[in-house]
């Protein structure tokens, strides 16, 4: 038989084809009824067409001067009582017709072959049909498997596409609170490169993407997705203690559940299944470090968690060159880091690092999410730049086309921006919308805009209506 796939040739004793590994379904028997069985050839038989004719008598008895009962063995008829002997003769009209001869007395009985009932037909071709359509099935699962392995994505180790700039990124307030988490990444890899990650090779190189999501201040913001986020378990002040006792040396540790880390590791980070279970597993097994984690009974804990910081800190992502190919961005970014005091002045700040990442705008469950694929501090020739665009530019210029869109002016617009933090929403970014006229600060002022990192944009006040809320990075469905 043949594959109904791709054509392959397929020996009746495997159960899947051997060029493209499509299931081959069994073909099951096909119950017949008596009055079927009647009319077909059973246990080496054959029944005489004329019975329907005679009203049940055989053809034996109509011709009994001539001949018995007619037995096929094989492809020829035996000789009959009276030593006649019969054969199968082929005839110029296609018909086969029993053919007696011998004692003088020679007559060609007409074969029909056995009328086949309409509902036995009908039955094959249903069945052929879903044959066909389970091995499009397989074929399609395969397909799309094969195509769903992280390892298989087809982003380029060398950048091609078009140049874009980083007002044309889309989510940007998600994209750089993603940014600045990147350089956290704990990894050693051989390049002595310190932020590297490549979700191609998850569970081959030094950087534990698990180990970073667990541990205190993760390469990730939990804030923000639909999931739980860490609890952080201070035994000294009355937390129970791990189910492994690993938290005994510092009394602290971290608390995850599963569901929530998986989502993150799939979806954000592109791990593979096989990837998540193979560091699981390599964690697992580990005994004696200061700090790591494991998996128990649905959630995963990190040991060795330091206490979370109580100063908030700030941090400044600037874009630099993107390059797009229609669906990854390579995209040159700086991040300058400080902290906030409690009276929320910024008290240090860093000298900044230089960073590369590879990302996609993922649609997950029907909501947009940046993902990473690759991130690392070695930038790609094509993408080294010492140009950046200030993320305030960006949210600036947006709100600023917006109240022109909207009719609020008709005039040039300018902009200030200005960074806030507050318990409830985190950081955010005050926009000042002005016509352009002469110096900004001493223009009409039009409309103020409040942005939040969860990708909206709030109408905090404007000139001419009551304070509203206008999606301008909005989320799409």
């Amino acid at each position: 038989m043949f594959c109904i796939i791709c054509g392959a040739e397929i020996s009746e004793t495997e159960k899947n084809c051997p060029k493209c590994g499509a299931h081959v379904p069994e073909v099951p028997n096909i119950p017949v009824t008596p009055e079927e069985e009647s009319s077909v050839q059973t246990d080496g038989e054959m029944s005489d067409p004329s019975a329907e004719e005679s009203g049940g008598e055989s053809a034996a008895e109509n011709h009994e001067e001539t001949c018995g009962e007619l037995v096929v063995v094989g492809n020829k008829l035996p000789a009959d009582p009276e030593g006649d002997t019969a054969e199968l003769a082929v005839v110029p009209g296609g018909k086969n017709e029993l053919a007696l001869t011998g004692s003088g007395n020679n007559e060609l009985v007409p074969y029909e072959p056995p009328k086949k009932k309409g509902s036995k037909k009908l039955l094959m071709i249903i069945l052929a049909a879903v044959v066909l359509v389970a091995g499009i099935i397989t074929a399609v699962v395969l397909l799309k498997n094969k195509k769903a392995d992280p390892k298989d994505i087809v982003w380029s180790e060398n950048p091609k596409g078009k140049h874009i700039s980083a007002d044309e990124l889309p989510y940007t307030p998600q994209l750089y609170s993603v940014l600045s988490k990147l350089y956290t990444m704990t990894s050693s890899n051989q390049d002595g490169d310190s932020a590297y990650y490549n979700s191609r090779k998850a569970a081959e190189d030094g950087s534990d993407i698990l180990y970073n999501i667990l541990k205190t201040g993760s390469v990730t913001d939990f804030s923000l997705y639909s999931v739980d986020e860490a609890k952080y378990q201070d035994t000294r002040n009355g937390a129970s203690m791990d189910p492994w006792g690993k938290a005994a040396s510092l009394g602290s540790y971290n608390e995850y559940y599963k569901e929530s880390v998986i989502w993150i590791a799939r979806n954000i980070f592109n791990v593979s299944d096989d990837d998540i279970d193979t560091l699981t597993e390599r964690a697992n097994a580990r005994t004696g470090d200061a700090m790591g984690y494991y998996l128990d009974k649905g959630k995963y804990y990190f040991y060795g968690a330091s206490t979370p910081s109580k100063v908030k800190q700030y941090y400044e992502i600037s874009i630099g060159d993107v390059t797009y190919d229609g669906r990854y961005y390579y995209i040159n970014y700086f991040v300058d880091l400080g902290a906030i005091d409690e009276n929320g002045q910024r008290v240090k700040s860093s000298n900044g690092v230089a960073e590369y990442a590879v990302m996609e705008l993922k649609d997950v469950d029907g909501d947009k999410y940046w993902s990473v694929y690759y991130h690392s501090s070695n930038i790609p020739k094509k993408l080294e730049s010492t140009e950046y665009t200030e993320f305030k530019d960006i949210i600036g210029s947006c709100c600023a086309k917006y109240a022109m869109n909207t009719g609020l002016t008709e005039k040039n617009t300018g902009y200030t921006v200005s960074e806030e933090w507050s318990p409830e929403n985190g950081t955010s970014w005050m926009v000042q919308v002005f016509e352009a006229e002469g110096d900004y600060s001493q223009g009409k002022q039009i409309a103020y805009y409040i942005v939040h990192k969860d990708c909206m944009v709030y109408d905090w006040w404007d000139m001419s209506d009551d304070p509203k809320n206008i999606p301008v990075f909005i989320k799409e469905k």
